[in-house]
């Protein structure tokens, strides 16, 4: 078993382009949703479930704050999770998909579009 990563490493040029524009939180928003799921800590953010399922994930993007050289967001993420049966006499197999959520702090570069992300303390 791979160790978890505490910390997903991304570049957000496209937020980062408008980062100083109202359009700034969709932007984001949508260069986010459209990254592979890997590339966040969703599955380290599981609380019902066992594995991140293959569907879509939904970005809210609950704050940004402009720091010097980086920019702080606060994120929530609504995805779905799910339980692996054994497959054993009687087991229902895969479970239907689970309701997940998590929330996210990333810091974001200004100057090279670098990203950190990590779940958000709780």
């Amino acid at each position: 078993m791979s160790a978890k990563r505490d910390t997903h490493a991304i570049r957000l040029a496209a937020a980062m382009q408008v980062w100083d524009q109202p359009v700034f939180a969709a932007v984001l928003k949508r260069e986010l949703e459209a990254l592979p799921a890997d590339s966040l800590p969703l599955q380290q953010g599981l609380s019902f479930s066992s594995s991140v399922a293959a569907a879509p994930f939904t970005v809210l993007v609950n704050s940004v704050e402009e720091h010097d050289g980086s920019i702080r967001v606060q994120a929530g993420i609504m995805y779905q999770g799910e339980t692996g049966g054994c497959s054993c006499a009687g087991d229902p197999g895969i479970e239907s998909a689970i309701d997940e959520y998590c929330e996210v702090s990333i810091e974001i570069d200004k100057a090279s579009a670098r990203a950190a992300v990590k779940l958000a303390d709780s």
